[in-house]
């Protein structure tokens, strides 16, 4: 392939490096509102630089639709691209899910909900997240199958522990409170859950552009 190709590839590569460096500074700050049951870091956590992030994504999407028509890729370097064409969504699915993770749990908070009881869950599944991410980082900077199990098993502890606040939640529902509140707690954790099955994704599809084979992307 000629080097023109090889250094638009390199360039698409970085920018979704970046994508993904925006999304978990995002997952980081929401951690400190967790912590601290702050506000002021979950609007900034949906309010910094993820905000760019769809702006992004359409931007590496048509960089990727004119390296395809410009370069005719074949084979390994089709792969490639196609993999970053559908990494771009995941990300942008992640991005969503934390912002409407950080807004549900402000209003949380905002209620004054007691999340003693299931804080520490909170916090160790949002820990898993930000390692997925940090994984999905390291597979576009050198890709290794190491690096793609690791991914997985991220993504079977973040269905533990949120079987495990499944239940913590339920269990704390008596008559004297508001079940509506803890339903919406719920709600917001199953969307932050959803974050490894995406980084998951976003390692098979890094996979599919090295090894090739058939490309499968769960929904």
């Amino acid at each position: 392939m000629l080097p023109n190709f090889e250094q638009k590839a390199s360039d698409i590569k970085k920018d979704i490096i970046t994508m993904g460096e925006f999304v978990l500074s995002s997952f980081e700050e929401s951690l400190q509102g967790i912590k601290e049951e702050s506000i002021e870091h979950f609007r900034s956590a949906r309010e910094g630089n993820i905000k760019h992030l769809i702006y992004m994504a359409d931007s590496v999407d048509n960089n990727i639709i004119v390296a395809l028509a410009l370069y005719a890729p074949e084979a390994g370097e089709l792969r490639e691209l196609i993999a970053m064409l559908k990494t771009t969504n995941e990300l942008v699915r992640i991005a969503d899910a934390s912002k409407k993770f950080s807004r549900g749990m402000q209003e949380i908070i905002e209620t004054g909900a007691d999340i003693s009881k299931i804080k520490q869950y909170i916090i160790e599944l949002h820990t898993i997240s930000i390692r997925s991410i940090k994984l999905v980082i390291e597979c576009f900077k050198n890709f290794s199958l190491d690096t793609y199990r690791a991914i997985h098993i991220e993504e079977e502890k973040s269905d533990e522990i949120f079987g495990i606040i499944q239940k913590e939640v339920l269990n704390s529902i008596s008559a004297e409170e508001l079940t509506a509140t803890y339903i919406k707690i719920i709600k917001t954790i199953k969307k932050h859950e959803r974050v490894t099955d995406h980084c998951e994704n976003i390692a098979r599809l890094l996979h599919y552009a090295k090894e090739g084979g058939k490309l499968s992307v769960n929904i």
